[in-house]
């Protein structure tokens, strides 16, 4: 063990999850898209000098205007005494006094915007500012609405916006004009709509600034245009004060321990521990599945639990028994998944074509007519993962994936994992009892008896804080006192 704690706490005193992106949108819709996290330091400032780390060409903008600051695993805007003052989503933070605001708490898609009109009748050259952690990679594009009476977002290429991705319906939503701006309607589609972190039921009138989510489309709206651009990345999932409590014979029995963490986009982790420590328990509070907790779990800011029907649809989750049928060959038990996880409106020829994307994904060639009881072990396992795969789901889960396999087939259906989670944009949570080839994770979790956290990061952050030579070394150390290292590892993270 090391014990200087002060080493400890400079070692682990960065948050788990630090990175942050900001989209800034300026006058005739010119837009800057700014990783906070490149700056490399805790504040960050914005305003029209040049002498800001974000320079802003709006006359609305004061010379310095705010700062973006970083304390743990949060972000914070604050607006340094600007003379207009800044909105953050519908309330202004500083009401042009000159004088500095507290620290405001930014969550993924908070708006912030500077204006000296009201938000009822925007200023044209104000300045919107999107803040996310998960960055939404290509090309932004606009789409004119000042002019029309309908525009329709869909796959079918007749919409008006056309999003090429098989988790939008067919027609998916409608722009329509209201004598006093605009309205979104979800035209009954299989995976909604989220508008300001909310989901729509029905019909939702849109305001300026408002954003919107389809799968994986982001939108802004401003001043009579749509600016959209599709995520290529995977999906944030945080966790916070996460507990839960059992009865046996007749008292409480904690296998949840008030667990606060953040899974970044598009990474792969793998959740460790020895029997009873609660990394299935674990794994089922993440994706939805056990909702009889207390603390929240957030998917991209937005509650899991209470947004459950609507989410699920971006949850896969493969469990450690097969969800596969003996007695069909491999493109026909795909054909069947595929009618129950995807949307109806697809033609034959979209159908047949997802179906052999996946099984190419999977390196599952070859194998369409085999029977599933014919299958190798490994390739049953792959043929499990197609099954959830169909979907396209952003959050993947798998429960012992590995059990069972050969070292070579366990070191492909690894590497087949951490080419999901960084070619495909999935954010991948497995639960494992083996230490091999988790080199190919980007972080791991190490829970101990009671549902404690003893450690989330790197496996290299994990040697050093252990003081380990080894992954195995660690396992034996938390076996011998959970407590102490979940106390250590949660002083060091404040």
């Amino acid at each position: 063990m090391i014990d200087d704690q002060h080493e400890l706490t400079q070692k682990y005193s960065n948050p788990t999850s630090s990175h942050a992106f900001v989209v800034i949108v300026e006058e005739n819709q010119a837009i800057q898209e700014i990783d906070l996290s490149s700056f490399k330091k805790s504040r960050i400032s914005i305003g029209r000098l040049k002498i800001n780390d974000i320079v802003l060409s709006s006359l609305l903008a004061s010379s310095n205007h705010g700062c973006f600051e970083r304390f743990n695993n949060d972000w914070y805007y604050k607006d340094v005494g600007s003379l207009n003052g800044t909105f953050f989503n519908d309330k202004k933070i500083n009401p042009g006094e000159r004088v500095p605001s507290g620290p405001v708490k930014l969550h993924e898609y908070s708006i912030l915007r500077i204006d000296n009109s009201s938000l009822d009748n925007p200023n044209p050259k104000g300045v919107i500012i999107l803040f996310a952690t998960n960055r939404v990679k290509g090309e932004w594009k606009k789409y004119d609405l000042r002019h029309k009476d309908r525009v329709v977002i869909g796959r079918d290429d007749s919409c008006d916006i056309v999003l090429a991705d098989i988790g939008v319906s067919r027609h998916h939503a409608e722009i329509g004009i209201l004598d006093r701006g605009y309205q979104i309607k979800d035209l009954n589609s299989k995976n909604g709509i989220i508008l300001n972190g909310q989901v729509v039921v029905g019909t939702s009138q849109i305001f300026e600034k408002d954003t919107f989510v389809i799968t994986t489309t982001l939108f802004i709206f401003t001043r009579g245009f749509l600016l959209y651009k599709s995520a290529t990345s995977g999906t944030e999932l945080k966790l916070v004060n996460v507990s839960k409590a059992v009865k046996e014979h007749g008292k409480n029995k904690v296998i949840l321990d008030r667990i606060s963490l953040i899974i970044e986009p598009s990474d792969f982790v793998a959740i460790l521990g020895g029997s009873g420590a609660g990394k299935s328990t674990l794994l089922n509070v993440m994706n939805g599945f056990d909702q009889a907790v207390e603390g929240s779990v957030l998917i991209n800011s937005i509650d899991l639990h209470k947004n459950y029907q609507m989410l699920k649809n971006s949850i896969g989750y493969v469990p450690q028994e097969d969800i596969v049928h003996n007695n069909l060959t491999l493109y026909k038990m795909l054909r069947y998944a595929a009618e129950l996880r995807i949307p109806k409106d697809l033609t034959e020829e979209e159908l047949n074509s997802h179906i052999n994307s996946v099984i190419a994904t999977l390196e599952l060639n070859g194998h369409e007519g085999t029977l599933i009881s014919k299958l190798s072990g490994g390739q049953r396992k792959r043929a499990n993962i197609a099954t959830e795969l169909l979907a396209d789901p952003r959050l993947f889960f798998l429960d012992e994936p590995t059990s069972g396999l050969d070292p070579g087939t366990e070191k492909k259906l690894m590497e087949t994992l951490s080419i999901l989670s960084k070619n495909k944009g999935k954010t991948i949570i497995m639960v494992t009892h083996t230490t091999q080839n988790l080199e190919l994770c980007d972080k791991i979790i190490f829970m101990g008896s009671g549902g404690k956290l003893c450690f989330y990061g790197t496996i290299n952050e994990s040697l050093v804080f252990f003081n380990a030579k080894s992954l195995n070394d660690i396992y034996s150390m938390i076996n011998e006192d959970s407590a102490k290292w979940a106390l250590l590892f949660k002083s060091v993270m404040k």
